[in-house]
């Protein structure tokens, strides 16, 4: 049946009032008379006013969402949700609508656990509807976004790969290919991704050319997929392309180009150089936040940045104090200082070091790569605890070259330690453990010596307590570390 001739005239009424409030851009009154609208068939039955009510409450929500009053929409569709889930249904068009649109609203308020499940409601009510396939497209599009955004991998795929196979080429499909293509990433699952990156870099050329923002957004996930794959040398050239064209654009301080950075630092952990990955994603996270970008962005940057670490930080662990040796390690160390243009760093000049390392006895002194990561992990450490001092300084100390030996207990005993404890400058130490095989802990003067002595006397020999004493290092903690060797030992070398 129509209308009620009343009923009408007062929507119509309220409708004019906030069309009017609209064009002296009021949009929280705009609201309010479009929800004085739906009031209107508060308790009616009827299929048509029943629509004007629902139709005049989505307006309500819409409008404050176009204007940014993001956690004001999303109260709005939430009413909605509920009238219409009661009134028409849970199968209605009113309660998919106004569950798409408050999953819309909670991901702009980066709540994104709530917006996939919204989302999700939509989707799957009108995924039963045969004749909404663009519904479901564009729902099912933002809630793979949704998922992704929550870092729930397996369920954007999932989502993601129903709709990847149309046949359209428009921005949605684009931005499926793309986010399906990261997902898959992510999971650990790159050369499937690298499929789907690379169509989607090709639909993103089509339709918006090589300079867009958008296409250079899909060309770091292509990046991406490619470091993941193992194609280190295609992975470097699309990422610094990605990154000439941002800074060439909106300059260093954006977030595509904190993006190029952390592509290059996961590149470049693969290949063992975790201090200079760990530098370029402090950078980056560095330029995110003098971007001024939403604290949801940076975090989500923050978890790719903590992950390069279990890319290199990989050395063999010590099973307890009776599983460790020490190492004499005579190095050359240099401050690698960033270059903007190339993302990269070149050395200015070596340095030598004399440091000793507590280190996993399952570590050899043959195998080069492991023994240049456990050298690196002081250094790296190091530099993160100097950049935490200036953060916005992005170079860091490296070594260059190293030789490492295992001192026999007769070398140790006849070593002056004291004198190795002089002419320091930015270390706080020339002694670490890295026997957890993934961090250094500085050992200060008397940790060291406590642990050394400790060491000594677990190797079978008899440790000089009187240089250290003479030292100031407290005499009766020396004695407990000839006394209690393990106990000593891990109590230095392991962190709490």
């Amino acid at each position: 049946m129509p209308i009620r001739p009343e009923l009408a005239t007062l929507s119509q009424a309220a409708i004019k009032e906030a069309q009017e409030a609209l064009a002296r851009q009021d949009p929280i009154q705009a609201a309010a008379a479009f929800s004085r609208c739906a009031e209107i068939f508060a308790g009616s039955t009827d299929p048509e006013e029943l629509d004007q009510r629902h139709t005049a409450l989505l307006e309500a929500g819409n409008v404050l969402r176009r204007a940014g009053k993001h956690a004001e929409s999303e109260v709005v569709y939430e009413d909605l949700s509920r009238k219409a889930m009661q009134e028409a249904g849970a199968e209605s068009r009113p309660f998919l609508l106004a569950r798409y649109y408050l999953g819309l609203a909670r991901s702009e308020r980066d709540d994104y656990a709530g917006a996939a499940e919204a989302l999700g409601d939509s989707y799957e009510g009108f995924s039963l509807q045969p004749a909404a396939v663009t519904e479901k497209r564009l729902i099912g599009a933002a809630l793979g976004l949704a998922l992704l955004r929550d870092r729930r991998w397996d369920d954007a795929v999932n989502v993601l790969r129903r709709l990847a196979g149309s046949p359209l080429e428009d921005e949605t499909a684009a931005s499926i290919l793309h986010n399906l293509a990261l997902a898959l990433v992510r999971r650990g699952d790159a050369a499937l991704g690298l499929t789907f990156a690379r169509s989607a870099r090709a639909l993103r050329e089509k339709l918006n050319g090589t300079q867009h923002p958008l296409y250079i957004d899909t060309l770091l996930v292509l990046a991406l997929a490619l470091v993941d794959s193992g194609e280190s040398a295609e992975a470097a050239q699309l990422t610094r392309t990605a990154a000439q064209a941002v800074l060439a654009g909106a300059g260093e301080a954006h977030a595509f180009f904190a993006d190029a950075l952390l592509v290059e630092a996961r590149r470049i952990a693969r290949e063992n150089d975790g201090g200079a990955a760990e530098a370029l994603a402090r950078r980056a996270l560095f330029l995110l936040g003098e971007a001024g970008l939403r604290p949801a962005v940076i975090a989500d940057r923050r978890l790719d940045a903590k992950a390069l670490g279990l890319l290199w930080r990989t050395a063999p662990k010590a099973n307890g104090p009776g599983d460790v040796r020490l190492w004499k390690v005579n190095l050359q160390h240099t401050l690698r200082r960033y270059q903007v243009a190339t993302i990269d760093f070149v050395g200015s000049g070596d340095a030598p070091r004399l440091w000793y390392y507590f280190v996993p006895a399952s570590a050899s002194l043959t195998d080069s790569d492991t023994a240049l990561r456990l050298v690196r992990l002081a250094l790296a450490d190091a530099s993160a605890m100097l950049n935490a001092r200036e953060p916005a300084d992005p170079h860091f100390l490296d070594v260059t070259s190293f030789v490492a030996s295992e001192p026999t207990i007769p070398e140790l005993l006849a070593t002056r330690m004291d004198e190795a404890f002089k002419a320091r400058t930015w270390e706080n130490s020339i002694a670490y453990s890295v026997v957890e095989g993934d961090r250094s802990l500085t050992l200060p003067p008397a940790e060291f010596a406590f642990a050394l002595s400790a060491y000594i006397t677990l190797r079978g020999g008899r440790a000089d307590l009187r240089t250290w004493v003479d030292l100031g290092v407290d005499a009766s903690q020396l004695e407990r570390a000839v006394l209690a060797p393990e106990a000593v030992l891990f109590e230095t070398l392991w962190q709490a």
